[in-house]
Order: C-alpha cells, then structure tokens, then sequence
C-alpha cells in the first residue's frame, strides 16, 4: 500500500479508515443483536407455548379432581345406585348435586349409567352422543379427552362411578376452551391464541375482525391481512387430529419495532462516533499542520539566504519542543552572518 507523501494526507487517510472501520464495527452489532432478538423471539414464543400446554395440563388435572369428588361422594352414589336399579325420575339425584355441588366450578356435568341413560346434564345432548360413542361393554378407565361441541373446544373428563364395587356408571366433567379462557391466558402470555378449524380462524384474540379468515401459516409465519405473526401449535395432550386446533401467535410488528429501534440507536451511535472522530481529526490536522506549515516557512527562507526574527513558542509539545529549537538555530546563524558581515566590511575597508 502507497501512502500520501504529506502527513496531512496521510492523517487523512488513517482518520478514515477508523471511520469505515466504526461502521464496519456498528453494522456488525446491529445485525448480531436483530438475530439476537429474532432468536429470543423464537425462544419466548416456544417457551410461552410450552407455559400454555402445562396450563392445559393443570386445567386436565384440576378437571380430573373435581370429577373423582363427586364420584366420591356417598349419598350421590347412593342415589344414583337407587335411581339406576328401580328405574326412576334423576330428579332426586339432580337436587342432591345441586345441593352438594352446586358451588364446584364445571362448565358441563353429565352422569350416565351404564345402560345409556342421563341421570345429570340430559341437557347437553352432543356431549351424552359423544359419551355413548364411547362407552366400553365393560367398566371403562378413567379418561380424558378434547370435544368440539356447541360450547366449542372442550376438555372432557371421565371417571366411572361404583357403588359397592357395582360399576353404575360415568360421570364427566367439561371445561371449555372459551374467548374467556382465551383472553385471560393472552394477558399472561403477552402473546395472541388462535383456535382454528379446517383451515379457518374460528376463535382468536386477535379481534372479531379475524374471524372466519384463513389460516395457513408457512414455517410458523402466519401472514393475515398486512401483518404477520410468530406462531407455534399448543400441543393438547389428547387432542384428536380432527378437532381445532390451538396456536399461540406473537406481532412480528413489536419485533420490527424493537429491532427499528435498535438500528436507531446504532446510527445514532454511529453519528455521533462519525462527527467525534471528525472533530478530533480536524482538531489534530489543525494543531499539527499549522506548526509544520509555519516551520516549512521558515525553513524556506532560511534555505533562500533570510533569517526572520521569530519568536518562541509557550507550547510544551513536540512541535514546540522542534519550533524553539529552530529558533534557536536560525538565531545563531543571524548573529554568525552579522559578524560575517562585519568582518566582510572591515576587509572592504582595509
């Protein structure tokens, strides 16, 4: 590499090769804090849905609980071992539930005997179909279950019921995946849900305008209208392939936002790096040059046969140091040619 002759051209090119390389250093941390934040992205967003699938978890135990309560319960399966064998109205063990539980927070309650009937909930008829679709010819498990009924998305648990070690029937127990359950989980999660169905949005918190729309995400890109969103599928434990399913979406508009902020702070670091480095250039071209300028004046008259009368300088530097020394010199040499020229007239005249 050839370099300027002139020093000051030289601190020219070394001035900007620090500003091309404070760029280089600014662009480099911009684009590794936006992967960063695009990372985190993908990380809090498969984290919350993790956060929501254990919700769900607690939910399906929490419903499992309530539903073995009132198996449980003696005077109920008392009642119910009673209205099963003789046949009779469920009123009894309808007004014995609302007196024993009443309170118990259950979206739907269905008790069924083994032979089909509904002796709790005759009610909800799609829920007492699904029941029966799968009811065993023996004591069935326990078990748990997602049902898209009229109340939408459901969590239906199942415990079967004896009565002296007479297998009498189910009970079942519904919680309802519901814009409630939706909305309170969005406040926690900082996040939007999505219900969808046959590639449709069904339910969102996204708003009622979003209802109805399509729902095709692309590698967990989901573009609606003229924004898109991060999305990852709640994976409900259960879900049967044919039901709606669960996603938790994030605006990729706030990580645009946090990113658009993040390459103004950097071209604002970048500005104020820039015009500090120039100033400091200016300011090192301004009292190194001048010096040096005024040295090589000198310096040329002093080749050409004159010696200015100058005068030292209070600096304390090197060029000063350089400067008084040269004063120095040229007034030596001033006195050497005055006696020169004395001596040179004395010979004239002799």
């Amino acid at each position: 590499m050839l370099l300027p002759r002139t020093y000051r051209l030289r601190l020219v090119v070394y001035i900007t090769v620090l500003l091309v390389f404070l760029v280089a250093v600014l662009a480099f941390s911009y684009h590794a804090s936006r992967a960063l934040i695009l990372q985190e992205a993908e990380n809090n967003i498969s984290r919350v849905a993790q956060q929501i699938e254990g919700q769900l978890g607690y939910d399906a135990r929490d419903s499992r609980a309530r539903a073995k309560m009132i198996r449980d319960n003696v005077p109920l399966t008392e009642y119910l071992f009673i209205a099963a064998a003789l046949d009779t109205d469920a009123a009894a063990v309808r007004d014995l539930y609302k007196r024993q539980f009443g309170w118990l927070p259950a979206d739907r309650v269905v008790l069924l005997i083994k032979n089909g009937k509904a002796m709790l909930g005759s009610e909800h008829a799609d829920l007492i179909q699904a029941l029966r679709a799968r009811r065993a010819p023996k004591k069935p498990l326990e078990q748990q279950f997602y049902f898209y009924g009229k109340n939408g998305l459901e969590l239906v648990s199942v415990v079967p019921v004896d009565y002296r070690s007479q297998y009498l029937g189910v009970v079942a127990i519904t919680t309802v995946i519901s814009d409630e359950w939706m909305k309170t989980t969005r406040q926690i999660s900082n996040g939007h849900l999505i219900m969808a169905k046959d590639g449709k949005i069904i339910l969102t918190t996204l708003g009622n305008e979003r209802m109805g729309l399509a729902f095709k995400p692309e590698s967990n890109v989901l573009r609606t209208g003229n924004e898109e969103y991060l999305v990852r599928q709640i994976q409900a434990a259960g879900a049967d392939p044919g039901l709606p399913s669960l996603w938790f979406a994030l605006s990729e508009a706030e990580l645009t936002e946090r990113i658009n902020r993040q390459r103004n702070q950097m071209l604002a670091l970048a500005t104020a790096g820039g015009v500090g480095i120039l100033l400091i250039g200016f300011l090192m071209l301004r009292n190194f040059s001048a010096p040096l300028e005024r040295l090589v004046a000198v310096t040329r008259e002093v080749s050409e046969g004159r010696f200015p009368d100058f005068r030292e300088t209070e600096n304390r530097d090197e060029v000063g140091y350089l400067w008084n020394q040269f004063v120095s010199m040229v007034r030596r040499l001033r006195d050497k040619q005055e006696e020169i020229n004395k001596v040179h007239k004395q010979l004239e005249q002799l």
